[in-house]
């Protein structure tokens, strides 16, 4: 009987995507990140002094823990970071 090939296990690699909201009548330009996996959001206010990519790093550094990540900008709006 021929033996069936298993599936290595894959290591688990946190990530969250970023994207930013501008400016309504009632609140300021923000950044929401969701992690990929717990679905856990955060929401923090634009920090003029930075630029769009460390804003965006703030945020997904404190959803995802680290300040080590591998980041992507995602078509239609937004930053991927993964755990580096």
């Amino acid at each position: 009987m021929p033996t069936k090939n298993k599936m290595p296990k894959c290591t688990y690699v946190a990530g969250c995507k970023t994207e930013y909201f501008g400016p309504t009548d009632r609140t300021g330009s923000r950044v929401i990140g969701t992690h990929f996996n717990t679905k856990r959001r955060i929401i923090r206010q634009w920090k003029y002094e930075l630029d769009a990519q460390e804003n965006h790093s703030l945020v997904a550094a404190e959803l995802l823990g680290t300040d080590k990540l591998v980041c992507c900008s995602i078509s239609g709006g937004g930053y991927a970071f993964l755990k580096a």
